[in-house]
């Protein structure tokens, strides 16, 4: 268990998560109950994060009628570092206040959540200019992983793998014409995918059913691979 004594959950006959991903410029939460999304909202926040999440997460309680929440789950990485930081910052403190546990939730994991148990999923998201991170995976819940994460040279674009290919990922959406022409004969273009607010319900869930959760003060963004915010230049 990866929780501390700490970070142990109210006890519930049905589980309350909340569940957060701003992990990009689209901001997006919802409840889970049992593994499915309760009444979710989605933003199109830009780089407002900050602006929307906390008085945003409020209203939504109040309206539900959610007086307590039994663990949070964050989507903590890789991804644009305004959202990540807001979002994890903010789930820190929501979750330290209540004492309750939790969920770190990575970006990847969001993709393969999406797509048919089974299938391989190419998870791909920009790391720096003709560059992007990626990941190989099972499709499903829970997910699992073909190898590491690694880079992928738009120049080549070189997969280990000969099987059909679900890609997805802002990596994918932003060089579309490149991966569409080098890996033609893989890519499976229109798959059944369940909805980002449907995939983030189940992988909440099951962490939370295996206890995979973390006490608030040991989370943290995971930024993923040698990626260091670049830091503002002080005013003269």
């Amino acid at each position: 268990m990866s929780s501390s004594e700490s970070a142990t959950p109210h006890s519930s006959e049905l589980p309350k998560i909340l569940a957060i991903d701003t992990s990009t410029t689209i901001l997006r939460w919802t409840g889970v109950l049992d593994g499915v999304p309760h009444n979710p909202v989605t933003f199109d926040a830009s780089l407002k994060h900050y602006e929307l999440l906390a008085s945003g997460i409020k209203d939504w309680l109040l309206q539900n009628r959610w007086d307590s929440v039994d663990a949070v789950a964050i989507v903590h990485g890789p991804g644009g570092y305004t959202g990540l930081r807001v979002g994890v910052a903010f789930t820190v403190s929501f979750a330290a206040a209540r004492g309750i546990p939790v969920i770190p939730i990575r970006t990847f994991d969001l993709f393969a959540a999406r797509a048919e148990k089974g299938s391989c999923v190419l998870g791909l998201l920009p790391l720096r200019r003709g560059v992007c991170r990626a990941q190989l995976m099972r499709g499903g819940v829970p997910v699992e992983y073909l190898g590491e994460e690694f880079e992928i040279d738009l120049s080549t674009i070189k997969v280990a793998t000969k099987e059909p290919l679900i890609l997805l990922g802002d990596g994918y959406l932003r060089n579309k014409d490149k991966f569409d022409s080098t890996l033609a004969d893989q890519i499976i273009h229109s798959p059944q995918l369940k909805s980002n607010e449907t995939a983030l319900a189940q992988l909440a869930s099951y962490a939370y059913s295996q206890h995979n959760y973390k006490n608030a003060l040991e989370v943290d963004v995971h930024y993923g691979g040698e990626f260091k915010p670049t830091p503002k230049k002080r005013s003269q």
